[in-house]
């Protein structure tokens, strides 16, 4: 069996030009991502710190406002006493 040949280049050699080009794209694709991810850090890290922030001003909320409506609730939030 012959093997074909496209614009004078053989199956084999237009096969290993198609993946190699397939590869690169594949790394520019991955170099692409972890330049954005680095360059995008920072504002991740605010977002999460934000969030955190969120989160610990609302349970001290919720632990200032238990204390002065529910006192079991503000019972089950205070922190257990040390022994000493």
């Amino acid at each position: 069996m012959a093997e074909a040949q496209v614009f004078g280049i053989d199956g084999s050699a237009l096969q290993a030009k198609l993946s190699l080009r397939g590869a690169t794209s594949s790394w520019s694709t991955m170099a692409t991502l972890l330049v954005e991810l680095i360059v995008n850090l920072p504002v991740i890290a605010i977002w999460g710190f934000t969030i955190l922030a969120l989160l610990k001003v609302g349970w001290i909320a919720l632990r200032a406002s238990s204390f002065c409506s529910f006192l079991p609730l503000g019972t089950w939030l205070r922190r257990p006493m040390q022994a000493t």
